[in-house]
């Protein structure tokens, strides 16, 4: 079932580098670096949205046919590839709560030190997340520059 998670990883990089790809050439178009990191962030959140689920995909195709025909090799990949899907989503929620826990602090700092670059670096970061987390159904990968 290896061609099923493949197949829609190839799907979501088309569809990731469509979409982020034309709002990050927009951003390196126009010089807006919001745009290009917010594009960046759909390309990479959309590949790894198509990995996690390929892999559950091809995971759940696998334990069906194993159990099916008794292979408990066959059986044994599918739970193992599910499983590794399910860490995924888990480790990359952990990593976005962290995020946005950071950038709502530092939110609350830069509002509380009357520090407006502050206060809108965090605010732009939460806006991406929110852009990438609602285009590719809630896995984001941000890579955090600073601004």
């Amino acid at each position: 079932m290896e061609n099923l998670k493949k197949a829609t990883i190839i799907i979501g990089a088309i569809t990731g580098g469509v979409l982020g790809g034309s709002i990050e050439l927009v951003g390196k178009m126009t010089k807006v670096e919001f745009l290009n990191e917010l594009g960046e962030g759909i390309v990479d959140s959309a590949l790894l949205t198509s990995e996690i689920v390929g892999g559950a995909i091809s995971g759940t195709a696998d334990m069906i046919s194993g159990g099916i025909a008794k292979d408990q090799g066959k059986l044994s990949e599918g739970t193992k590839e599910l499983s590794e899907a399910g860490k995924q989503v888990v480790r990359n929620a952990v990593t976005n709560i962290k995020l946005m826990a950071e950038n709502s602090g530092e939110v609350i700092k830069g509002i509380k030190h009357k520090d407006k670059t502050r206060t809108v670096a965090a605010i732009k970061t939460l806006a991406k997340m929110a852009t990438i987390g609602a285009v590719t159904v809630g896995a984001i990968i941000l890579n955090k520059k600073e601004d």
